[in-house]
This record gives C-alpha cells, sequence and structure tokens, in this order.
C-alpha cells in the first residue's frame, strides 16, 4: 500500500524506531507515530523529556504527546469517571495514604484486581478474592 504524499508533494518514507534510540534524529522527522512503546512506564522521566523535545522541536505526534502523557498513569479512568463516562468500579489508594486495611474496605464479593497506576500490559497486577484480602 503507497502512502499519500506530503503536502508539498514530497514521499513519505515511513521507518520503524524506537523512542528511547539516541541515534534517531526526531527532529528531522515529519511525523511520529507513536505506536507499541512497551518500556515507558519503566522510564517514564526519560519518556516525557522525550515527548518534550519532540513538541519543542515542532515534530508532530500521533497520538498527541498530552495523551501519551495522560495515559501512561492509569489514573486517567478517575477523570473520565469525574466527567461521567461509564467506567470500571474501582477503589483508588494513593501511595501516601498508608497501609490498607482490608476489612474496612467495601469491596465486591466477586474478584478483584490489585494493580500499580503506572505499568504496563498488566504488570504488577495481582487477581485477588476479597474474602483473602479480609482474612489478610
Amino acid at each position: 500500500m503507497a502512502l499519500p504524499p506530503t503536502r508539498d508533494g514530497r514521499p513519505l518514507v515511513p521507518r520503524t524506531a524506537v523512542w528511547s534510540d539516541p541515534g534517531v534524529e526526531w527532529s528531522s522527522c515529519g511525523l511520529v507515530v507513536a505506536n507499541g512503546v512497551w518500556d515507558n512506564s519503566h522510564h517514564t522521566a526519560t519518556f516525557f523529556d522525550w515527548l518534550g523535545r519532540l513538541t519543542s522541536d515542532g515534530v508532530p505526534v500521533v497520538n498527541s504527546p498530552a495523551t501519551l502523557r495522560s495515559n501512561i498513569d492509569k489514573r486517567y479512568p478517575r477523570d473520565l469517571e469525574r466527567a461521567g463516562v461509564p467506567t470500571v468500579p474501582t477503589l483508588w489508594v494513593e501511595p501516601d495514604e498508608g497501609p490498607l486495611h482490608p476489612p474496612a474496605l467495601d469491596l465486591p464479593t466477586r474478584e478483584v484486581v490489585v494493580k500499580p497506576s503506572v505499568s504496563r500490559g498488566g504488570g504488577g497486577r495481582s487477581p485477588a478474592r476479597p474474602d483473602h484480602l479480609r482474612a489478610g
């Protein structure tokens, strides 16, 4: 499948590159499609710096840098919920809230998932039954 030419008639020449590759001259790219960025959750500060450089260099990015920043932290569904978008019922616990006291939690009777807010592909995810959490 041929890609359409740029606005000034030049051909688009796609190539694959890794966001963290220091050998890539990102400022020379006419468009960056951020797709399949799987290690950004392990290097969030570096990933955000890379997005900032793309922005300051005026490189168009799909998805937008703002969306990529927002989606790396899985607390974004909380904002969607506040905006009235239906979401999966979630109990949000911030790191500075101290230890959880499971007996006091209003948990459903079915299996729940405990996971960090910044992870990739379910990394750090732990399914648990509420009765096991209450017993602990």
